[in-house]
């Protein structure tokens, strides 16, 4: 569409397309993927809960503590952010039986004999944990190349259409985490008034549910054949959660589908 194009042209999104590697953690830890909670969103409420409020409670406080929290809350964003979309992702590769070759670009990969030969038949171990926890999304390229492997889309292209944003999604995700990291390890400081920043981390958590709507309804309805029921229940997440008819979210997804897909 001409909206996406336009975001597309203007954004370093653009300049990652003809480097779309995935870089991944060299040998896999089973202690990482054990880490990964099972899916459900109450959880994340709970943590979603918490930050807005703490962000509402800033305009009560002394510059020097608002500063504080104001840095402890973008931190708290992040991590609350990396940890769901990964449960995300474990949970949809598992449930649509998509392969790990799909999400990394390899079949092989390394392995500690002396822990995960021994480990990686537990019960609450999964495919999709394992592959969750090869990568690091608090990083936009990453993200970007992991929902766009699972979707068979360039997500963010396709984000930006389903959404009708007037932001450019990818750059203020992009945004976010690179000024988490000089918060975390430069020690900087978050330079957002109140409103401002409240707004910002709103719009971060409520993008965390969408990933996994949109990435539910169009692997749903890539499996064919669905039945009435079905169709209806996608409808209604669409139009609920999205804002959109399912009939429009077909045919924006049909625009952006890759080669693959």
């Amino acid at each position: 569409s001409k909206t996406a194009s336009y975001f597309y042209r203007n954004s370093i999104y653009s300049k990652i397309h003809k480097m779309k590697k995935l870089y991944v953690k060299k040998q896999l830890d089973l202690r990482n993927a054990e880490d990964i909670p099972d899916f459900e969103f109450k959880e994340f409420k709970r943590h979603e809960k918490l930050l807005l409020q703490a962000c509402k409670d800033i305009k009560n406080m002394n510059a020097v503590t608002a500063q504080n929290i104001k840095n402890y809350i973008l931190i708290r964003l992040v991590t609350i952010f990396e940890n769901e979309v990964k449960v995300i992702i474990s949970y949809v590769i598992d449930n649509f039986s998509i392969k790990p070759s799909q999400i990394l670009g390899t079949s092989k990969h390394e392995i500690n004999l002396d822990y995960d030969v021994e480990n990686i038949k537990k019960e609450n171990l999964t495919t999709g944990k394992i592959i969750a926890s090869l990568t690091g999304l608090a990083h936009a390229t990453k993200l970007d190349i992991v929902l766009s492997n699972i979707n068979k889309v360039e997500f963010f292209e396709w984000a930006q259409d389903i959404f009708r944003s007037s932001d450019n999604i990818y750059d203020k995700l992009d945004k976010i985490f690179k000024k988490r990291n000089e918060v975390a390890h430069r020690l900087g400081d978050v330079k957002y008034n109140q409103k401002e920043f409240e707004e910002e981390v709103q719009g971060i958590l409520n993008f965390i549910p969408r990933i996994y709507i949109m990435t539910y309804i169009n692997l749903k309805l890539a499996e064919k054949n669905l039945d009435s029921k079905t169709e209806k229940l996608l409808a209604s997440l669409c139009r609920k959660h999205l804002l959109l008819p399912l009939s429009k979210f077909k045919k924006i997804t049909k625009s952006h589908k890759t080669k693959n897909g």
